[in-house]
């Protein structure tokens, strides 16, 4: 990947975190975007994508650990992703 699609890439997956449904996923995603998003690497893109374009209250509830992590997912990004939930309490 160029280093001018690489930046379109990031671009896209900052427009999907942004465009969230609800103000607790956004802060959610944003504050996994902050801590992480240096690290994802560009292969890691279109899985991290693919994780962004989920229905909002089904991701939410993965996160809060209300439902099970869909096979299929990139794990690694769905567990940095789990990890900034706040405490419990917060969101439920």
């Amino acid at each position: 990947m160029s280093q001018m699609d690489q930046q379109s890439y990031r671009k896209k997956i900052q427009y999907l975190i942004a465009r969230r449904a609800t103000l607790e996923l956004e802060n959610l995603l944003g504050d996994f975007w902050r801590n992480h998003g240096n690290a994802v690497t560009d292969a890691e893109l279109p899985d991290l994508e693919r994780i962004l374009v989920m229905e909002d209250l089904d991701l939410l509830e993965i996160i809060l650990g209300k439902r099970p992590v869909p096979t299929g997912y990139n794990p690694k990004l769905m567990r940095l992703i789990t990890e900034a939930r706040p405490a419990r309490g917060h969101f439920e």
